[in-house]
This record gives C-alpha cells, structure tokens and sequence, in this order.
C-alpha cells in the first residue's frame, strides 16, 4: 500500500530513452520497457495482491519495491 502521504510521478524522457519515477523527492531512471509497470504504479492507490509476484519477478521493480518501502513510500499491508 502506498503511504497517503506520498506523491508519486513519471514522466518519459525521449532524449534519454528512458521512463524516470518521481517519488518522495527521489528520482529513479528505467528502461522504456517498464513504462506500462511504473504508469500503472503511479496510477494505483495500491499494488493489487494478483500482480505482485509478476512484479517481483521483475528485478529492477522488485528493487524499486524494496527502495520504496524502505524509504517509507510504500507501508507493509498488514
């Protein structure tokens, strides 16, 4: 779940062929393959429980997972 205190963006970058997420004041630069994952990320209020594993599958958004729930952007669900 996202912390309702955080504020999440993405913008793509055509000259660096690249989809950057915004969150918290921390920047993050990922392949233009994971726009659909990081849109759909800043677009949800929560990680939906059928969608987690493919995303930890993924090791550049399992890494940003980790990232943002340490950084406190992310909450544990409980």
């Amino acid at each position: 779940m996202k912390n309702p205190s955080s504020r999440f963006a993405f913008m793509e970058s055509a000259e660096k062929d690249c989809v950057l997420l915004f969150a918290d004041g921390a920047m993050v630069s990922f392949s233009m393959k994971q726009l659909s994952n990081i849109a759909a990320f800043c677009e949800a209020p929560t990680i939906v429980p059928g969608t987690s594993s493919e995303l930890l599958a993924d090791r550049e958004i399992a890494e940003l997972l980790r990232r943002l729930l340490n950084q406190g952007s992310l909450l544990p669900s409980s």
